[in-house]
């Protein structure tokens, strides 16, 4: 019996794999008199009842079958293969709730039926609860979850976003990481706990320009004026950059060159601070076309000195404002 059993289950897998789901679920019983005999090669009609909810509850399904039980009392059945009492085995729909399946047997092949009993279904084969208990999508990427009541489908979010649920409903979010190309440039820098201005609902952070903005390299402002541009932290590098420009004018310079990028649609662009810097180079493999050599910041040191990376070994030091260095721009979002 282990063997058929075995057997069974494979046919089972196979039709799943190879066509739609199967309108079908393996039945197998031993068949025994009321002595306890077996009842070997003798012609039977054995029917089956599906009860939604409950034992008692409404008959979705109910088929009859007619067989012969084998030389060891046995039958091996396929529900749902039979003949249609009661609805269609195909329109039950096995996600609505729970299932509860009866068996009756008339051992003398008539329809005079001995209740053999009534049990929960406690699993259907996935292939017949994905044919109809959850209903059929539209769209590729399409999604379903479960609101308490019933199976709610979901619309295909966009590439880079991923699915939340803000108060029960569900919502698609971009997940945005350090590298990613965005918004005019690449991601440099995603704000965290802790950082101004972070919201654990919407993603901040910096972006760098995709490439150096000076062809060669230029000074910070080529005089010891001092600007008073001397922030450093994360989010202060627009506010030095408006500083040194309102002070210093036009020329070509650092903070110049940032302030009238226009780069991709944007013109929002800046010199970065001295720790808006330090995050450019922390992420340098991912930003990509740095110079392995000093930048300017828009952090001023002193009347003399402004901050600058250098991007080869890491190191932040206070260069002269008249000497020339590398910039790289960047903006907020």
């Amino acid at each position: 019996m282990k063997k058929i059993y075995i057997l069974l289950s494979f046919c089972l897998i196979h039709f799943i794999t190879q066509a739609q789901a199967p309108q079908g679920i393996p039945y197998q019983s031993v068949i025994r008199n009321g002595s306890g005999a077996l009842m070997i090669n003798q012609a039977i009609h054995i029917r089956f009842s599906i009860h939604d909810s409950t034992m008692l509850g409404t008959i979705v399904y109910q088929e009859s079958h007619t067989t012969t039980t084998s030389n060891l009392g046995m039958i091996a059945l396929s529900i749902g293969q039979g003949t249609p009492v009661i609805g269609t085995f195909s329109s039950i729909n096995w996600g609505s709730g729970a299932k509860f399946m009866q068996v009756e047997l008339d051992a003398a092949g008539g329809s005079n039926y001995t209740d053999l009993g009534t049990q929960q279904m406690m699993s259907v084969p996935y292939s017949l609860y994905a044919g109809n208990g959850l209903k059929n999508g539209t769209t590729a990427g399409e999604m379903m979850y479960w609101n308490g009541t019933a199976w709610v489908s979901v619309a295909p979010g966009a590439e880079g976003q991923s699915l939340s649920f803000h108060n029960g409903t569900p919502t698609w979010e971009s997940r945005l990481s350090v590298g990613m190309e965005y918004q005019g440039g690449v991601i440099a820098y995603l704000l965290h706990q802790g950082d101004i201005g972070y919201n654990p609902a919407v993603q901040h952070g910096l972006i760098a320009a995709p490439s150096d903005q000076s062809t060669g390299i230029v000074w910070w402002n080529g005089s010891n004026v001092t600007i008073g541009a001397t922030a450093t932290s994360l989010g202060t590098g627009n506010a030095n950059t408006n500083a040194i420009v309102s002070v210093q004018g036009a020329g070509n310079y650092a903070a110049k060159l940032c302030y009238d990028l226009v780069l991709n649609g944007y013109s929002d662009w800046y010199l970065p601070s001295r720790d808006e810097l330090s995050m450019l180079y922390s992420n340098k493999a991912f930003i990509g076309g740095f110079a392995a050599a000093y930048y300017w910041s828009s952090s001023e040191d002193n009347s003399f000195n402004a901050w600058v990376q250098n991007f080869y070994n890491g190191n932040q030091d206070g260069a002269n404002k008249a000497s020339t260095n590398y910039v790289r721009a960047v903006r907020a979002f």
